[in-house]
């Protein structure tokens, strides 16, 4: 590891210059957030540019040679997407954050002991590499910029892994009754509607569980594993056409996706033992300050089971990057900023809470 020092007669020098890069970084998570649904917006792309060059311009003045050569390569790569030679998309994204956050801790040590530690090396290397992107070819540039992220998150170079079912029943100690077993068998089969569904409840159970265990268990654990296999089956009754849309939703497609709360909730009704799941189906997609659907509950009015699930299956969402393709796992902290984003309006502050102490101990 490398050792950054600076003098300590510049320790008020520093500070100014620590505040100045938390102020432009927060600018900058906002603008990466609010160009996940706008990405060709000027004005955040703009504001984006901005808060990268104040940040790197102060760095270079202040000789911190480490993060501006850094923030010099991502900045080029945000020039391109100034000019509209490539479009902003979740992966440059990823890459801002990400550096972001080396950034961030090399700033907070450097403002708190005049010196920080960083890997050179890497360092070195992710120049190279977000270098390299801005050079080759356009059609190679993912690739590239895919190695560039691998190399700042090595976990994201990894397919999203699932776990296996009877592991989770063992780990949770849920009793698997026959229609436990026949339910889960049909929400296995929905899987194969979509490449990018592989895995995908599996997943949802394991955060959902390892939550509501975590919580103490509110609520009955196989009522939480009824509901995410009758939600998916519900979900799997769509059209083709409309699961693997690229494009745009039309008003009627998006109607068809809301009934899948329907469709599952009549499938949970013919199931007496299943009251509580179904409940949760019903509620799922209500948001805590009341501007969800179908009944514009809000608050402790939405079910505990809702609400966890909720949660995670924004998660879900987030990590698995909103593709139609098989994706590589994205980075936690891109998880953590979209929740903690919608905290207090689409999800109860509390359960984001404890989700995101689940996501440090798991």
């Amino acid at each position: 590891m490398a050792v950054f020092t600076y003098d300590a007669e510049e320790a008020n020098l520093i500070h100014d210059f620590a505040n100045n890069f938390f102020d432009n970084s927060e600018a900058a998570e906002t603008s990466i957030l609010q160009l996940e649904s706008a990405p060709g917006d000027p004005e955040l792309i703009n504001a984006l540019f901005r808060a990268v060059h104040s940040i790197k311009g102060n760095c270079g003045i202040l000789g911190v040679d480490p993060l501006a050569d850094l923030l010099q390569e991502l900045e080029s790569i945000l020039e391109l997407v100034r000019t509209g030679e490539i479009v902003f998309q979740t992966l440059i994204g990823d890459i801002t954050l990400l550096i972001f956050d080396r950034c961030n801790a090399f700033v907070v040590s450097l403002d708190r002991h005049l010196e920080a530690r960083y890997d050179a090396d890497l360092f070195k290397a992710i120049s190279q590499q977000m270098g390299q992107a801005v050079s080759v070819a356009p059609e190679q540039r993912s690739a590239v910029l895919i190695k560039a992220l691998s190399l700042l998150d090595p976990d994201t170079s990894q397919l999203l892994q699932a776990p296996n079912k009877d592991e989770l029943l063992n780990r949770f100690q849920i009793e698997a009754s026959a229609d436990l077993l026949f339910v889960m068998q049909l929400a296995e089969q929905t899987q194969s509607r979509a490449a990018f569904w592989q895995g995908r409840i599996e997943r949802i159970l394991s955060w959902l569980i390892a939550l509501n265990e975590y919580a103490g268990q509110p609520v009955p654990p196989e009522q939480l594993l009824v509901a995410v296999c009758l939600h998916d089956i519900g979900m799997a009754m769509l059209p083709s056409t409309v699961i693997l849309k690229e494009s745009p939703l039309t008003a009627d497609e998006k109607q068809s996706i809301q009934n899948h709360v329907w469709v599952a909730s009549r499938l949970a009704s013919s199931f007496p033992d299943w009251h509580m799941a179904k409940m949760i189906i019903d509620q799922h997609q209500e948001n805590f300050d009341g501007s969800g659907y179908p009944f514009g509950l809000r608050g402790d009015e939405i079910c505990t089971g809702a609400q966890l699930l909720a949660v995670v299956h924004a998660f879900e969402a987030i990590t698995h990057g909103y593709s139609k393709t098989l994706s590589r796992k994205r980075p936690l902290m891109r998880a953590v900023m979209e929740l903690n984003r919608f905290s207090g309006t689409q999800f109860n502050p509390k359960w984001v809470d404890t989700f995101m102490e689940v996501t440090r101990v798991t």
